[in-house]
């Protein structure tokens, strides 16, 4: 976590100060040791750089606007986590909660999105007709480009 990071910040800030290149040389690892950590980190979603790390993908997409900082973000399972428990299968329960199947989610959308098949989730991620108008989509574009699939 953040201690493990502490260290080679503070020495590379000492490195900034005396006007010398950064360059994190003395912390480097193998490559094979950061996947296999990597393989094997539970990304749970009380865990803080889970939330951080699914932002940081948010705006890997060139598309991705800013997002207000008034709004609340939950953590989305694309596949329903309680869909998972109540139809249980060996691959998707071993799958569920890997980062590939979490985005961030706006909270409004989170509460209403939280058990429903896809087909029904990508409706309320695209923003759909309701009797009193339009039901504003998510901001999040990786799950509004779902919704073409």
């Amino acid at each position: 976590g953040v201690d493990t990071l502490r260290k080679p910040a503070f020495q590379e800030m000492e490195r900034i100060v005396q006007g010398e290149e950064v360059t994190f040389s003395d912390f480097r690892s193998e490559r094979e040791d950061f996947i296999s950590v990597f393989r094997n980190y539970q990304f749970s979603n009380w865990r803080p750089i889970t939330k951080s790390m699914l932002a940081w993908w948010a705006f890997q997409f060139d598309e991705q606007e800013l997002l207000d900082l008034g709004c609340s973000f939950h953590i989305e399972h694309i596949y329903a986590r309680n869909r998972a428990e109540a139809q249980p299968s060996s691959t998707i329960q071993r799958r569920i909660e890997l980062l590939g199947n979490k985005s961030l989610l706006e909270q409004r959308i989170n509460i209403r999105a939280s058990d429903y098949h896809f087909a029904d989730k990508a409706a309320l991620y695209k923003g759909r007709q309701t009797r009193k108008g339009k039901a504003n989509g998510t901001r999040i574009y990786e799950l509004v480009s779902y919704t073409h699939l």
